[in-house]
């Protein structure tokens, strides 16, 4: 019993904190709610609220005339991927403001409000700005068709391009086929107006285009990338003088022209690549200098003739032709060809001493 009355104090003590606690947060609560709603009912209406984004753009506390002039700019700088037919890689991606286009955000954001209301709900400062109307169609300038008649209908009526094969590092390697086509401008024109950019994701225009294929596609050059790599892959050997001059697999590729015959690519053996090389590297070796052949003359008529024997030197055309061999498989090895080189004439002249020698030494001089 005394036990139960000392405890009794304790007790009542107790009772009175935790109730005394309770009015103290809830009396703060209150606090912290009015003056919250006091911040939202004299929020300035022309600011924007924070966490406030527009197209993934923060314009948090800016006021409507800065927002609007920032998204208006990050839209004048926005790309557009412009695309013919069906190639895989734009043609252009001009900013929208070089077409003359431009994205005006003006109503969007005037629109935006926090209405009395809503500044009556708490917290409602941090989450009533988030609903923004959609982005507002592009509008186009003067300049619009300018640009596309100027920059873009060329790379809309283009030729188609057969595909061939390049030297690198002593292979052959793809360089791919490119379809041409033809497209009106009207439909350029509605195409780019058609497109709906928005800043958070890329904005890609397709153009309808009448494609025209090329003769030699990818597949035909590469069937022969495979051929000719595998024939020329240890290179061949130029006979010179009955020995074997070696030429290497990136020498002999480097002069290869490719060129369309019907739907197939040929390979020729470029004569003036071709010919540099064998300039610098054998005709030397076979050079032989002409002689000379002695004349005497006695009024032009010739009287005696000591004749020196012909030369020899590199004939650059018909030695490309054995090369040409080597490529199309008619042969292992190329064989150098030569050209006689006539010899060189000395005339020793003499005239009569008459009418007949001055007739015949006017000539001369004529």
């Amino acid at each position: 019993m005394r036990q139960f009355v000392a405890e009794v104090p304790h007790l009542v003590i107790a009772k009175i904190q935790h109730v005394g606690w309770k009015k103290l947060l809830g009396g703060t609560a209150a606090v912290i709610l009015g003056v919250m709603i006091l911040v939202q009912l004299f929020y300035p209406a022309n600011t924007l609220l924070p966490y406030t984004k527009v197209d993934g753009i923060s314009v948090a506390g800016k006021t409507k005339q800065q927002a609007i002039a920032m998204l208006n700019k990050a839209y004048a700088d926005h790309t557009i991927a412009i695309y013919m037919g069906s190639g895989t890689k734009p043609v252009t991606s001009p900013k929208l403001s070089d077409v003359d286009g431009k994205v005006d955000n003006t109503t969007r954001i005037n629109d935006m409000s926090y209405p009395w209301y809503m500044r009556l709900v708490p917290s409602s400062l941090f989450w009533s700005g988030r609903k923004v109307a959609d982005v507002p169609a592009p509008k186009f300038g003067d300049q619009f068709t300018t640009y596309v008649s100027k920059k873009l209908m060329p790379n809309c009526q283009q030729q188609p391009v057969n595909a061939s094969l390049k030297a690198n590092n002593g292979k052959l390697s793809l360089v791919p086929a490119i379809t041409g086509g033809s497209c009106a401008e009207a439909d350029v024109v509605a195409s780019i107006k058609a497109a709906r950019p928005t800043i958070t994701a890329k904005t890609s225009v397709r153009v309808a285009r009448n494609e025209h294929k090329p003769d030699v596609v990818d597949t035909a050059a590469n069937e022969l990338a495979t051929t000719l790599n595998d024939r020329l892959k240890s290179g061949t050997t130029l006979q010179v003088n009955g020995s074997p001059v070696p030429i290497a697999a990136s020498d002999l590729l480097s002069w290869l022209d490719f060129a369309a015959d019907g739907n197939k690519l040929v390979a020729k053996v470029n004569v003036d690549r071709a010919g540099d090389w064998l300039s610098k590297n054998v005709a030397a070796k076979v050079a032989v200098a002409p002689g000379v052949s002695y004349v005497k003359t006695l009024d032009f008529t010739e009287l005696s003739r000591t004749n020196g024997a012909p030369g020899k030197a590199i004939d650059i055309a018909a030695t490309v032709g054995s090369f040409q061999q080597v490529v199309d498989g008619a042969g292992t090895a190329a064989t150098v060809a030569t050209k006689v080189i006539p010899p060189t004439e000395q005339y020793t002249r003499t005239y009569s001493p008459n009418d007949a020698g001055l007739s015949a030494l006017m000539t001369n001089y004529a």
